[in-house]
């Protein structure tokens, strides 16, 4: 099974000169708790977590308006390709402590974001028959590892 088969299509971005309200209302609206950043190629430089809005709010105290994403991001993400097989992307997913891969196509732009949740989805509906049926409880496990134990 292909990333392309189950990954989440139609994403929405943002920039990083946009501020980080403008990347909590697309999750709001959207339902999600991540979006990646583009740069004005449209190729994707970072993603914006919730975790890195909120630490960035503490941080700075200052009104979300008047943050720029840039101070927040998580540059140069993992990324992964639609053709790739879920099983890799998985095995990435856990070694690097990710819960989503931006999926981007050979010429560097965005076409979907490849998450966790779209793994469980798959694997609770039976779509991926593949896999064994601990795989998804190993790749949660080893994503949330603390990062102390992961480094060690």
């Amino acid at each position: 099974m292909r990333v392309s088969d189950i990954m989440t299509q139609h994403v929405q971005a943002c920039r990083p000169e946009d501020s980080l309200r403008d990347a909590v209302a697309i999750m709001r609206e959207r339902d999600c708790g991540s979006v990646p950043v583009l740069d004005g190629r449209e190729e994707i430089v970072g993603m914006i977590t919730d975790r890195d809005i909120c630490l960035c709010a503490a941080e700075c105290d200052e009104p979300l308006s008047k943050l720029q994403i840039s101070a927040a991001i998580t540059w140069k993400p993992l990324t992964c390709s639609p053709d790739e097989d879920i099983e890799c992307a998985e095995d990435k997913m856990a070694k690097h402590q990710v819960r989503r891969l931006p999926v981007i196509d050979e010429g560097g732009k965005l076409v979907g974001i490849l998450a966790l949740a779209d793994i469980a989805r798959c694997q609770a509906a039976g779509k991926n028959k593949t896999e064994e049926k601990q795989k998804v409880a190993t790749v949660v496990a080893a994503i949330s590892r603390p990062m102390a134990e992961a480094s060690a």
